[in-house]
Order: C-alpha cells, then structure tokens, then sequence
C-alpha cells in the first residue's frame, strides 16, 4: 500500500470510528418472518468485557479517531519509501492521570486506549480481521488478568516491573498476528511490536485569578468514561476529579477538564490542553491561570 493510499485509509478508518464507538455493533433487520432463525455466527469477543473496562473503551474511540486523523495528515505529507513493517506500538498516549489516580486503573485506561486504537490501524493498513482479531483479544484479556492478580506496585521499579510484563503481552499479541499475516496477507508489511518511543509529564502550577478560587481536574478520557457510566461527569461526588492545591505542582500531560468556583458564585467548565515542555528544568513548573468563564 503506498503512502497516498495509505493516508486515504487511514482518514476513511479515522471518520468511521468517530461516527461510532468499536464496541456498539449495528442492529441487524428485523426478521419479517416467523420461521426458526439460523443460529448466529460465533464471534470473536467470547464473553462482555468488564464493565468498567467497556466503559473505557467506550470513551477511548473519541481520542483513537483523533489520532488516526493525525496519522492520516502526517502520512499524506510523507515523501520518503513506504514503511516495510507495522509497528503494532503506538507512541500516542492517552492523557496522563494526575498523580493521586490508581496505578491500576491507570494502565487499564492506556491498555483501552491502545487497543482500539490498534484495532482502527490494523483495519487502516488493510490487514483482515483474520490476522489480529483474537490476537488483540487474548493480550488485553490477559492484561486484565494481569493487572487484577498482580498487587499494586509498592515502588518505581515494582512499577516498571509491571508494566515490561504488559508490554511482553503486546509483544507476543504482534508474534501471534505476524504468523497469521504470512500465511494469510503475505503482501502485507510484517507486522511488528518495537516501539522506541519518549514520554513524559511537564509539573504544572494551576492557580486560580482572582485569588480564592477552587480548581477541580480530570482527563478528558476519565470524563468520557464517566460520562458512558451515565453519571453526571460534572458532579464531583459521581465522577473522579482532583482538587488543585495552588501551591503544588502537578504533573500533567495531555487534554483535562476544568471546573472552578469563586466565593462571589462565579464559575468555570472548561476543557484545557497542557502541553508538555522538554526543555524546564529540575526545580520549574509551568504556570497556568484559571479565570471564571
């Protein structure tokens, strides 16, 4: 598939993910007729995903779609040779959580995330569902199990320990997919888990003007989830949301919801992208000025 061809794809996979979410198939037709019907075909998901699981993804094919769009944009300006493998690695990450959010919960957000974003490109690229269906399926299974056996990491390397085994269950996922692909699409690139990619959270100092202000955030992501739960996702007694303390940096990246109130009554529902800066150093933090709307 050439780059054109390519970025093509990936606009026309990008517009149908928004238009619905991966997890809420089309209703068939009625049946017209009283006559016994043919048993459904079997599918590949073998039972509902967890509640709260299906609820993330639900929320994540907003951002997948996005994300799909900027891949789109950046193929159709590509002008180099056509890439000679799939990376099934993605270096977008969802919105990072503030700091106070469950390590848990946490990397089940980014396994949703990554999922139906992985779903939305292998379908872009032309690969069939044949090759990476059951594959992505039993990784992010696994990766449930995984993160509901496994204790709560007590430490930075227990953390990071955690999260190579998750990365191997992504690892074996693309193995699995890689040999269903030469068998199947052999015309296809390989498809392949390298990654290689940086991240990392800018300390914001978020501060109310006027003064006396109080500040309330969540991911956009958190939001959306809640919001799919068909809870008010503006309440903070229904819906996870972390109070600023202004004089304490926090670590931020990505897109949040914003809601602030005033002792006179004024307010502020918002959204507010922090954009992460490479370049501060070890001591500084980024000043942000919330304002009533």
């Amino acid at each position: 598939m050439g780059m054109g061809q390519q970025a093509t794809a990936l606009a026309l996979a990008a517009s149908l993910l928004a238009a619905c979410s991966a997890d809420a198939p089309a209703p068939g037709p009625a049946s017209d007729t009283s006559e016994p019907q043919a048993a459904p075909a079997e599918t590949t998901i073998a039972s509902p995903w967890p509640a709260d699981y299906a609820a993330m993804r639900t929320a994540a094919a907003g951002w997948a779609a996005d994300e799909l769009a900027t891949e789109a944009q950046a193929a159709a300006r590509y002008e180099g040779p056509a890439p000679d493998s799939f990376d099934l690695v993605s270096c977008a990450e969802p919105d990072a959580e503030p700091a106070e959010q469950d390590r848990r919960t946490a990397l089940m957000a980014r396994l949703a995330h990554q999922a139906v974003l992985a779903e939305a490109r292998l379908k872009a690229a032309g690969y069939s569902a044949d090759v990476w269906a059951d594959a992505l399926e039993t990784q992010q299974r696994a990766a449930l199990d995984l993160l509901a056996t496994e204790p709560p990491p007590s430490n930075s390397e227990a953390d990071m320990a955690l999260f190579e085994k998750l990365m191997g269950l992504q690892a074996q996922a693309a193995a699995t997919m890689e040999l269903r692909r030469q068998t199947l699409q052999p015309e296809l690139p390989p498809i392949i888990s390298e990654g290689g990619c940086g991240a990392f959270e800018t300390p914001f100092l978020v501060r109310a003007d006027p003064p006396g202000g109080r500040i309330w955030l969540t991911t956009r992501f958190t939001f959306q989830t809640c919001q799919a739960h068909g809870r008010s996702a503006w309440d903070t007694s229904q819906c996870r949301w972390t109070e600023v303390q202004p004089d304490r940096p926090m670590e931020l990246s990505g897109t949040y919801m914003v809601q602030a109130k005033w002792p006179d009554g004024r307010t502020l529902k918002s959204s507010q992208r922090f954009q992460p800066n490479p370049n501060l150093g070890e001591d500084e933090s980024v000043p942000v000025t919330i304002r009533p709307g």
